[in-house]
């Protein structure tokens, strides 16, 4: 029998897992198994000896004051030795799944209690579900319903909600205007698989302009006006250039699948883009006219420079000639 040393009572272990180490439940006693459990924690209270420093322990309130289990997760073998959880072996791990009583008495419900905050989503996580939501997308019933995909990946259906409901978002937007476009780290990931499959991903804009079927028996009688209707069909488009490309293949062709008919329109419109270029225009006019002035003043500083240094130069070539007169004339009056 294994017991885990709780403080000061000895819990019975009901559900351990490799993989979990301290998820564990405590079994409540009835009355037919409190005798049963007593008689082990009397027996088990004889003689306990530690696996790492081979002493004696006197009794189960001891354990935790222990040098070799504070802090720690400490179990008893049949033998009564007690040791760590990092010490059990593969065969001591095998014994505590095949002797565990609640794993066949959860349920459904219970196994799947998984909260958001568990799961922790990074980048390459990301892309992993993204990567298998395409590999399955085959599985679409319906562009409502995805009940195979989500059989073949589990636990994932807010985070792909979620995802979608962002992309969406940055199409919609970025679909009306090109002002303030919204960024989206996954936007790539996401145009490759719902860019391809509009199928599996109907946007709340798009709504379908007609109903045409498929293969219908045509009376004759009514042919003229279906040719009139065709004939008329032309002039509407000439004279409102506001309908779309999309309804006008829809009229042309109803086979056309739906990745066809609608094309994704770039971020911005005509008459954005020539704001945009005017107003560069009109930067690049002012900033060559303030190119022009700076040269002019530059040129009107570099005259008046010019000038001074020239006037300075005479002045000096005429100090140095009233000098050498003034030498000439001592000269002279030397000699004399």
């Amino acid at each position: 029998m294994w017991y885990r040393i709780n403080d000061n009572n000895p819990i019975k272990i009901s559900d351990l897992k490799t993989s979990i180490y301290v998820r564990l439940k405590m079994e409540i006693p009835t009355e037919s198994s409190t005798n049963v459990f007593n008689n082990i924690f009397s027996k088990a209270n004889d003689s306990l000896t530690c696996k790492h420093c081979k002493e004696m322990i006197d009794s189960f309130d001891v354990v935790p004051q222990h040098r070799c289990f504070i802090g720690k997760d400490v179990f008893m073998d049949a033998n009564q030795t007690l040791f760590k959880i990092e010490e059990a072996d593969d065969n001591q791990w095998h014994m505590i799944n095949e002797n565990n009583p609640l794993e066949n008495e959860m349920t459904l419900s219970e196994k799947n209690d998984i909260k958001k905050s568990n799961a922790v989503w990074n980048k390459y996580s990301i892309l992993a579900v993204l990567s298998l939501y395409e590999a399955n997308l085959h599985m679409l019933d319906n562009p409502k319903k995805k009940t195979k995909v989500w059989t073949a990946i589990s636990d994932i259906r807010w985070k792909i909600n979620a995802l979608m409901k962002k992309y969406k978002k940055c199409v919609d937007n970025n679909a009306k205007s090109g002002r303030n476009p919204i960024s989206f780290e996954y936007y790539d990931q996401m145009e490759d698989i719902f860019g391809k499959n509009k199928e599996a991903f109907v946007i709340n804009s798009y709504t379908r302009s007609f109903n045409l079927p498929k293969k219908t028996t045509i009376n004759p009688a009514l042919k003229t006006k279906t040719t009139e209707i065709q004939s008329k069909v032309p002039v509407v488009a000439e004279c409102h250039p506001s309908v779309s490309g999309t309804r006008m293949l829809q009229i042309d062709n109803p086979k056309v699948s739906i990745n066809k008919k609608r094309a994704r329109p770039q971020h911005g419109t005509g008459s954005n883009n020539a704001k945009v270029k005017l107003q560069l225009e009109k930067q690049w006019l002012e900033h060559l006219q303030s190119e022009k002035k700076r040269q002019i003043q530059r040129d009107v500083r570099l005259a008046e420079l010019f000038e001074k240094k020239t006037e300075a130069v005479n002045l000096r070539k005429r100090q140095l000639q009233l000098q050498e007169k003034e030498l000439e004339v001592k000269k002279d009056d030397s000699q004399q």
